[in-house]
């Protein structure tokens, strides 16, 4: 069985349980830990859990986390938890690598028309699509596996950033837009 607490953003998980030998042994996941120190590896935080020869074990779990948190302990079979890990991980990269393939279908569009907007659009898509992957924890997982400052701040930054990219390409597409035209076009339709 696995144990797993589903949210990628978790500071730090610590799994206590007894090994072979009866002494407290103890596991870490989370944020603040590189993720090639994972006991497994994934999006989230999972332990394994012991197979004692009594059939009943203890385990303590100890969350550390700095903001309010509200996730669904979960202890599941290996192999559902593998295959959901599997699937999720699938789903993330496809996703994911549309965007990527749409960002750079619109920078061949802005080099081919010379037109910001496409440029402005194809900054606004790969700066959301490193949004979703630091959310979900691809880019813990797969980008950025040794670093836990980024690791934690990644979250705010590349939403913000994505953000502020969502803004220029806005205000890129609509500068020429005549609003006053368009008001005058909406008026004549509601009389």
């Amino acid at each position: 069985f696995v144990f797993e607490l589903p949210k990628s953003y978790v500071d730090r998980v610590e799994f206590y349980y007894r090994n072979s030998d009866g002494r407290w042994a103890k596991q870490v996941a989370g944020e603040l830990t590189p993720r090639m120190q994972w006991p497994l590896t994934g999006l989230y935080p999972r332990f394994e859990v012991p197979h004692p020869s009594t059939g009943v074990s203890d385990v303590y779990v100890k969350v550390l986390q700095f903001t309010p948190l509200r996730a669904a302990l979960q202890v599941v079979p290996k192999s559902q938890s593998d295959l959901r890990m599997q699937l999720a991980i699938f789903m993330y990269g496809l996703t994911l690598g549309l965007m990527v393939l749409m960002s750079a279908y619109s920078l061949l569009l802005a080099a081919t028309y010379r037109r910001y907007v496409y440029a402005w659009y194809s900054i606004y898509a790969l700066l959301t699509a490193l949004a979703i992957a630091s959310y979900a924890g691809i880019g813990h997982l797969l980008i950025w596996p040794a670093s836990t400052d980024w690791a934690e701040k990644s979250i705010l930054v590349t939403i913000l950033a994505g953000l502020a990219a969502q803004v220029q390409f806005c205000r890129v597409l609509f500068f020429h837009i005549d609003l006053q035209k368009w008001k005058r076009h909406l008026d004549q339709l509601r009389s």
